[in-house]
């Protein structure tokens, strides 16, 4: 029996959870996507184009919402519940309709993407705008790599040189053209990250200071 309110993805009927026939979509959509190598920012921009809500507030998924629906062991087969009366913790069954290797991937993606967040924070190189962007091709997000002496100061998509280290690539293809879109990202291209950096803090300037609603709201704070 279920009393609490069913996570997204399920609804009850008859007291018992049973997956939701347009939400479980989508949290199949939203597993497979970031197992993928999509980034929270990139699945939460199709579920904003595809008008899907949440559950419990109406308006859209934020990025905090996805990462826990990513961890909910509901999709699985299981959920652990504790008794108020005796404190137990109990393990309840629960119909799953996530795949459990799609599971198991997408946890570890999300634990390399903490140790990543850890690195960022140990790192001697400040990247204004890395943490905030995101492959346009694969939707990977995106990398910063500053060489003094080669004079290399971009931000670039990692995907390909991820797949190329971790052998993901045959070495029979590895020099082919148009081998690239098979096992990982077309993005070629690298952004500059002084000049990408001016031009995106240019941008936000103007656009706050040229915005009605934040003057507006100035003056009523006045």
């Amino acid at each position: 029996m279920y009393g609490a309110p069913p996570p997204y993805g399920y609804e009850t009927i008859g007291k018992k959870l049973s997956p939701h026939p347009g939400e479980s979509k989508w949290v199949k959509k939203i597993f497979g996507w970031f197992q993928d190598g999509k980034s929270i920012i990139w699945i939460k921009s199709q579920l904003d184009k595809n008008g899907v809500e949440p559950r419990r507030k109406r308006g859209s998924f934020s990025a905090g919402s996805i990462n826990r629906l990513l961890q909910n062991t509901h999709y699985i087969r299981f959920y652990n519940w504790t008794d108020k009366k005796t404190g137990e913790t109990i393990t309840s069954s629960c119909p799953p309709f996530v795949d459990e290797t799609v599971w198991n991937d997408v946890q570890e993606r999300r634990k390399n993407n903490y140790a990543r967040k850890s690195q960022n924070n140990s790192t001697k190189r400040f990247y204004l705008l890395r943490d905030f962007m995101v492959c346009g091709e694969c939707g990977s997000n995106m990398s910063g790599r500053i060489h003094p002496i080669r004079n290399q100061q971009n931000y670039y998509c990692p995907n390909k040189e991820r797949n190329w280290k971790n052998g993901n690539i045959p070495d029979d293809e590895k020099w082919k053209r148009g081998q690239v879109g098979a096992h990982g990202c077309n993005m070629v291209r690298a952004l500059n990250i002084p000049i990408t950096d001016k031009f995106v803090w240019n941008l936000v300037i103007d656009t706050v200071s040229e915005s009605s609603v934040l003057k507006e709201r100035f003056k009523d704070e006045l």
